[in-house]
């Protein structure tokens, strides 16, 4: 059997698989519709994910802030000079550069992610995928641990509380996540980390982060889940 062949018969086999899942659910159980409408929303996703693994990463205009602290224009400077000027009227102990007009080309947009963007203490909304049993699935925001040469390991947040004892141990509450709602609190497992391709990641909405403290507190929690 050649290889278009034997692709094929995948083709028909998935096919026939999701028909039958379609066909034995019945009309009655909510449950069951509402997981396999999941799972089909997952499927969907997958193959969109599937698809933009060949093309180049598309990353919007938006990631590029309209302001930079020193610190962050001192991260690129030798590209940013192109498309961010000093502004004066800031005071020498607090200086600032402010975003030319115009767009980004996108060698230097993904420049500009790497170093600015997708680092640590940033919050970021993945794909998880769908879950079986217990695991941890569907879209969720994500703290950005580290950057380890284009794989991104993150821990997920969530807004619900787990109250077992084995989980309390592991659970850190987040406050606050800057440039999402306010008021709202999240929380996070730290054995939950995980490693994401860039893919995953929507780059489209919002792009927070978390303070400081708070990411010192969750790396500690890491530490000791370890031993």
């Amino acid at each position: 059997m050649d290889e278009k062949k034997s692709l094929n018969l995948k083709v028909e086999t998935v096919t026939s698989q999701l028909t039958n899942l379609y066909n034995a659910i019945s009309p009655d159980d909510s449950d069951e519709i509402k997981r396999l409408s999941k799972y089909l929303d997952w499927q969907s996703t997958k193959n969109k994910l599937y698809i933009a693994e060949k093309q180049p990463l598309a990353i919007p205009q938006k990631i590029a802030k309209s302001t930079l602290s020193s610190w962050e224009y001192n991260q690129a400077s030798e590209v940013l000079r192109n498309y961010y000027y000093l502004d004066e009227r800031n005071p020498k102990d607090s200086l600032r550069y402010i975003k030319k007009s115009g767009n980004i080309p996108d060698k230097h947009l993904r420049l500009i992610l790497d170093k600015l963007v997708l680092t640590p203490r940033a919050v970021v909304w993945v794909e998880f995928g769908f879950n079986i049993g217990n695991e941890f699935g569907g879209r969720h925001p994500a703290v950005i641990i580290k950057n380890f040469k284009g794989t991104y390991y993150v821990l997920p947040l969530s807004t619900k509380r787990k109250e077992d004892k084995l989980a309390i141990g592991h659970q850190i509450q987040i406050d606050a996540v800057y440039g999402f709602s306010k008021g709202l609190k999240r929380y996070i497992d730290v054995t939950r980390l995980m490693p994401i391709s860039h893919h995953r990641i929507d780059l489209a909405s919002s792009i927070g982060s978390v303070n400081r403290a708070t990411f010192t507190e969750i790396k500690q929690g890491l530490l000791k889940s370890l031993n």
